[in-house]
């Protein structure tokens, strides 16, 4: 009898192993819709520049923030030359969005959706099919193997990024599946995969910080202990987000280099590749224009 027992227990294990990946992939999709909205805050920062070192006049960033509080600022449609308006702050975007609805807030929504979730749940699928493999390899391999399993699937969902920081990037206006296919038949196929370039060294840094956090939790244990809340809570932001903190400025060239260059109805901007936006936006706007929007996008990363 206790024999049938410690059976059914360990199927019973086995099977919570299985649905582990599923429960906490439904878990973070659910998480991300919430919290969207930061995420999308954070994006239309990235997208505009950092003014003062751009030399753009203060005048322009306050008669646009005074033409918010008038509510008679009218976003252009996509087939007109649309120049993305320069935000100072947080306040000046949810002021933006605000005026045009609640829906403003959720641009770009549905390519997201797609663009993320259906990577995660095609990685879940694998990891939990090939569990037992991926857990004897070594620290190098398995650093390795997840990088290039999430470069793979983010590459072939890439168009779904490109869309959604383009979407992003205009009014809430835009019909999702229309303006889409109008983008791709006005830019090109191949302007849909701008911006790729930054998937593989991003993933590989990920992948690189996940394997290593238990070590560095750890670490950051001895030095900044764990007795009180706010020492736990400083240790698991610093696990948490450090390695979207190094990897941050990759994304950044890549909203970038999407949403910019070649594409039509939009502010052209000569941003070639990763490494050019990297190289233009550190010269220009200095490491603060690599980091616009970070800290809206760290609150949603922890709390995801």
């Amino acid at each position: 009898m206790e024999d049938l027992f410690f059976e059914k227990l360990r199927e019973n294990e086995e099977k919570v192993k299985k649905l582990g990946p599923h429960v906490s992939g439904i878990v973070n999709a659910l998480c991300n819709v919430i919290l969207y909205p930061f995420f999308q805050v954070s994006t239309q920062l990235q997208l505009s520049p950092v003014q003062t070192i751009l030399k753009d006049s203060p005048l322009v960033a306050k008669d646009f923030k005074l033409r918010l509080y008038s509510m008679v600022y009218t976003p252009n449609t996509m087939n007109k030359p649309f120049h993305p308006p320069r935000f100072l702050n947080y306040s000046t975007i949810v002021m933006y969005n605000s005026l045009q609805g609640f829906t403003s807030f959720y641009k770009g929504f549905s390519h997201a959706a797609l663009g993320f979730y259906i990577p995660l749940f095609s990685r879940s699928l694998v990891t939990s099919k090939y569990y037992s493999e991926l857990a004897d390899l070594s620290f190098t391999e398995r650093i390795y193997a997840e990088t290039l399993m999430a470069s793979a699937c983010e590459l072939v969902f890439h168009p779904l990024f490109v869309a959604q920081t383009r979407f992003i990037n205009q009014h809430n206006k835009m019909r999702t599946f229309i303006d889409t296919l109008d983008m791709v038949k006005r830019s090109g196929i191949f302007s849909m995969w701008r911006g790729w370039g930054y998937i593989l060294p991003r993933q590989f840094i990920l992948a690189a910080w996940v394997n290593y956090s238990p070590t560095l939790d750890r670490e950051t244990e001895k030095f900044l202990g764990s007795k009180y809340f706010y020492q736990i809570f400083s240790r698991e932001a610093l696990v948490g987000t450090g390695g979207f903190l190094i990897s941050y400025p990759l994304l950044t060239a890549a909203r970038r280099v999407s949403a910019y260059g070649k594409v039509v109805g939009m502010e052209t901007k000569k941003y070639y590749g990763i490494l050019h936006a990297l190289w233009k936006i550190g010269r220009e706007e200095g490491i603060k224009g690599l980091y616009r929007g970070f800290g809206c996008y760290s609150f949603a990363v922890f709390i995801t």
